[in-house]
């Protein structure tokens, strides 16, 4: 009897290890913080800017109302400075589920969508003002849904100015200035079109690297907006920077595709409706941080030109002809384009 009462024992343990076993299962598989049932959400957004220039401030704004509006359902982490790759590994760390947001260079979403040449393309926007009323307009929802089968879904943009060339040494005031010179570009297939046309060696960089790599003279220069090249510090040893304004390059905000169909409808509102404010929230303060930039630069010793931009039009306007002609939905949003001046 005694040794029956044991077996009993032992049976009744082991049963409830099992138990507690499976218990201790299920919590731990539903306690993931990207698990929408249990209406926690967390995010990670990468980017390659500095934390203190404009665009990460207005994604911080982003993050704080998407955890108001979602009664800090949804949280979002931001990684600037590069710190998770840069920006083609973080376009690709989307992809793979490493990440799930992240702000890049339209022109860098060129690599993954060919429709987002059209800001590679020279002088495709008259300028900045033409530039900003299309992506204002309701043209930019059929673009950032142009990469849902990549599963990345743009869902804003941030006015990141214009590209323009400055170097090491000399001036840029008519194209055939840039003969000669090595200039780092973005990853493009079209701004590497568009230096080698104007005589230039195209060289692409990660932005960490270009500093150096003009300190050393192994570029003579580079293009960006003249925001990226005040906080960057590049006017300590890129002493000319001419305003060619080239190409209108506005930063898109993305998310995994598939991530965000996932979430709850409300949680989806509330991103866009987040995303959407944070975009107004950096247009107020936008053009006065383009005006301190060049405050900054110009007490570093920087010098600003402000060449006649039809010849350098004339010149690369042959780029711009065979994007058109060569890709129909190019040729169809140059349309749009016009349509909002």
């Amino acid at each position: 009897m005694k040794k029956n009462k044991n077996v009993l024992f032992l049976l009744t343990v082991f049963i409830g290890l099992l138990v507690a076993c499976s218990n201790n299962s299920g919590v731990s598989k539903n306690s993931s913080t990207n698990d929408e049932k249990s209406g926690n959400v967390s995010l990670k957004l990468a980017h390659t800017q500095a934390d203190t220039h404009p665009v990460h401030t207005s994604m911080e704004e982003f993050a704080d109302l998407v955890e108001e509006k979602t009664n800090g359902e949804v949280v979002i982490e931001i990684f600037p400075n590069g710190q998770l790759g840069d920006e083609r590994q973080l376009i690709e760390s989307i992809q793979s589920g490493a990440i799930e947001m992240t702000k890049v260079s339209s022109n860098s979403l060129e690599n993954f969508e060919e429709i987002y040449s059209i800001f590679s393309i020279p002088y495709f926007f008259d300028d900045m003002e033409h530039g900003r009323n299309f992506m204002n307009s309701s043209n930019t929802e059929s673009l950032f849904k142009s990469t849902t089968g990549l599963d990345l879904l743009g869902i804003t943009w941030y006015d990141a100015g214009v590209r323009n060339y400055y170097t090491k040494d000399k001036s840029i005031e008519k194209p055939e200035d840039l003969k000669g010179l090595t200039m780092r570009v973005l990853s493009s297939e079209v701004l590497i079109e568009t230096v080698e046309t104007l005589g230039g060696s195209a060289t692409p960089l990660d932005w960490g690297e270009l500093y150096t790599a003009i300190q050393q003279g192994v570029v003579n220069g580079a293009d960006s907006g003249v925001v990226p090249f005040t906080e960057s510090n590049l006017g300590e040893v890129a002493k000319h920077f001419s305003f060619t304004e080239h190409v209108f390059s506005p930063d898109i905000l993305i998310i995994k595709n598939t991530l965000f169909e996932g979430l709850s409808n409300e949680h989806q509102q509330a991103i866009l409706s987040a995303a959407e404010e944070s975009t107004a929230f950096h247009n107020e303060t936008w053009e006065q941080e383009r005006q301190d930039a060049i405050k900054a630069s110009e007490d570093m010793g920087v010098t600003f030109y402000y060449p006649d931009l039809e010849p350098f039009a004339e010149v690369l306007n042959p780029i711009k002809e065979k994007y058109v002609s060569d890709n129909e939905e190019i040729a169809d949003m140059l349309d749009l384009v016009e349509k909002v001046k």
